[in-house]
């Protein structure tokens, strides 16, 4: 339609389209349109509407992203857009939040919209924006997605923040149990939150404060900057923790490591771990062993 505003089934499902494309499926300022026409609903005397509208943005969602075209499926609606066509293959759902009261007032922090899943702690890990840390996380798991989708057992990360990176591979393969450890409490009470069905997987810890699994994990993620910090007989002693606890190790950098050490490898080496397998096109993360 020329004005897609103008369409009338979105009308009756009370919605209507905006002429803004979204920068990702977190897009703050999309969040800020939907956010604002919620509160003008609300001023409009339409609050039973809107509460109505918020618990349907609340319904499970998938989203889909291969070939060059990016699907966006809700119980009501089916959305197609193009991505690029050398956008990679991403694919994941979301579950139903616990029902809250829909909230005309969206509270920002110097102007930024302050969602449920934002993340304030990506600019100490050097990442720009929130969206080009989630992309990094996005990265991780398509770059081992062939390994994360062939195995079977479960995957622990060393630093799971507010849980996005698992969430990702769950999205990637039902095959995996995902644990989570963080030596953040608000963060792991995020991962909690975003993971509700895992939250007992979810706990306070790090390398150097594993549980003990009755078997081992098959993947343990590491963050080798991490460990950097450490005095050399305290890394060594996390490093022995983590190989004992995993089968395989996957590492991966962030833009501050990368920036710091120039590269992948490098890194790994200041950690001292080594590159086992990878990607062809890997340049962020690759399965490590103990360098030699």
């Amino acid at each position: 339609l020329p004005d897609p505003t103008a369409n009338g089934l979105l009308q009756s499902l009370g919605l209507a389209a905006s002429p803004h494309i979204a920068c990702s499926d977190r897009c703050d300022a999309s969040r800020a349109l939907g956010a604002d026409r919620l509160a003008r609903g609300h001023e409009a005397g339409h609050g039973q509407a809107m509460t109505w509208l918020s618990e349907a943005m609340a319904w499970p969602m998938s989203y889909s992203r291969r070939h060059g075209i990016v699907e966006l499926h809700t119980p009501v609606l089916r959305i197609l857009a193009e991505a690029g066509p050398t956008s990679p293959r991403l694919d994941y759902a979301t579950r139903p939040a616990p029902p809250r009261p829909a909230a005309p007032v969206v509270a920002t922090v110097d102007g930024a919209i302050q969602g449920e899943f934002d993340n304030a702690d990506a600019p100490a890990y050097g990442f720009d924006s929130l969206y080009a840390w989630r992309t990094r996380q996005a990265d991780v798991v398509w770059e081992q997605s062939k390994r994360l989708r062939a195995a079977g057992g479960s995957v622990l990360d060393l630093a799971c923040g507010d849980g996005y990176l698992l969430q990702l591979v769950e999205a990637e393969t039902s095959r995996l149990r995902v644990f989570g450890l963080d030596t953040r409490e608000h963060q792991v009470a995020r991962a909690r939150r975003r993971l509700p069905h895992r939250a007992d997987a979810l706990g306070i810890g790090g390398p150097q404060q594993l549980p003990d699994f009755d078997a081992p994990v098959e993947f343990a993620v590491l963050r080798p900057e991490d460990l950097l910090d450490l005095p050399p007989p305290a890394r060594e002693t996390a490093l022995d923790a983590v190989f004992t606890a995993a089968r395989h190790v996957i590492a991966y950098a962030s833009d501050r490591a990368l920036r710091r050490h120039g590269s992948l490898v490098q890194l790994l080496s200041a950690a001292g771990l080594a590159v086992a397998a990878a990607p062809a096109d890997a340049d962020v993360s690759a399965i490590v062993s103990r360098a030699s």
